[in-house]
């Protein structure tokens, strides 16, 4: 009899951790899922801000980005 109420003890508890577990995989799921779309819309607002000139993607802020940089470029000794 002892060795049943521990056997029924220790498969309660292994249910526990595996309904536990899948209560989380489902929880990181549903936040997955919530999340997408933004991830979607924030794309497409960049693509928009790049074709329309404005924003960070500006042509005049990517000038001033890369203007510290020596663009020369160097001759081979002749």
């Amino acid at each position: 009899m002892e060795h049943l109420s521990s056997t029924v003890v220790e498969s309660d508890l292994i249910k526990f951790f595996v309904d536990l577990g899948t209560t989380g995989v489902k929880a990181i799921d549903g936040l997955v899922n919530a999340l997408t779309p933004l991830g979607t819309a924030a794309g497409i607002g960049g693509i928009v801000a790049g074709i329309r000139n404005v924003g960070i993607f500006k042509q005049d802020t990517l000038k001033n980005l890369f203007s510290g940089i020596d663009t020369e470029v160097v001759k081979p000794f002749s």
